[in-house]
């Protein structure tokens, strides 16, 4: 069977059955310091997973199982900038330009601050 992205509206609801959220971050997210939620081993990498039949972007499945929908023509927006993180509080539904913009500002003030 061909594997489809399950990032789309609606598709929690088919995996409540299957997966809960605690079990499904608990199996595989450590916590860090900052509250992030990690999937996986590289926080630089976005989350990912699949059942026999979707291939699942785990901090969109998160969000619209424990938030709700992500708005139609929205991309969720890593408010701490780890991308494997799947902390909803540290997610926001944003449109591509508004996305866009705050990665501008996050990357401006990177440049401005020392290290």
């Amino acid at each position: 069977m061909t594997s489809r992205r399950a990032s789309h509206r609606g598709v929690s609801a088919r995996f409540r059955g299957d997966v809960s959220p605690e079990e499904l971050v608990g199996r595989n997210v450590t916590v860090d310091p900052s509250g992030c939620w990690i999937w996986g081993d590289d926080p630089e990498k976005y989350g990912n997973t699949s059942t026999p039949d979707f291939k699942i972007v785990v901090h969109r499945f998160v969000y619209e199982t424990l938030v709700g929908p992500i708005p139609a023509g929205h991309h969720l927006h890593h408010k701490c900038e780890v991308k494997a993180c799947c902390n909803p509080d540290h997610l926001e539904p944003l449109t591509p330009a508004e996305h866009s913009a705050a990665h501008r500002e996050s990357r401006a003030e990177s440049i401005s601050s020392p290290a």
